[in-house]
């Protein structure tokens, strides 16, 4: 009981306990498209020189895929508690806040490299912000937590 009322009470709580199983199924994903990347990219398009374009950027999106759970957990927790603010800042930041200045200069800078390079950076860029809001998030949870225990009858 006691277990489901803490999952229920903190959102991450679920992702917490199960983080190594998570985690380990996030890098055997990536690591079966990382190996099987030219086979993928053909599934769109079988043609050698967008192959040649895509597994740069593919590869370079395997790495940024780490940091997707930070950025969607961080997102939709602030959404599931009502700080739409929060949550519309964190989303507008991988596509917007991030991204738009670097699609700007990166491809003026490193070609087409920068191009490719855009979203993974983005990403990183997203997870670094998210995850001060993150913690915050969480510390205030654990204030929460205590305030309550303390103000909580004793048990018999």
């Amino acid at each position: 009981m006691e277990d489901t009322v803490k999952t229920r009470r903190n959102p991450l709580a679920w992702f917490g306990k199960h983080k190594k199983l998570t985690a380990l199924l996030l890098v055997v994903l990536i690591a079966v498209c990382w190996w099987n990347d030219e086979n993928l990219i053909r599934l769109f398009r079988d043609d050698p020189a967008v192959t040649a374009v895509a597994l740069p950027a593919f590869r370079y999106q395997c790495f940024a895929i780490l940091l997707q759970p930070v950025i969607v957990v961080t997102n939709m927790t602030f959404q599931s508690v009502g700080k739409a603010g929060r949550a519309t800042f964190l989303a507008c930041c991988r596509q917007g806040v991030c991204f738009i200045p670097l699609i700007l200069v990166l491809p003026r800078v490193l070609g087409l490299v920068g191009v490719e390079l855009c979203q993974p950076i983005a990403d990183a860029l997203t997870c670094f912000i998210s995850l001060p809001f993150l913690l915050a998030f969480l510390r205030q949870l654990e204030q929460m937590d205590k305030a309550e225990a303390s103000h909580a009858p004793a048990q018999l």
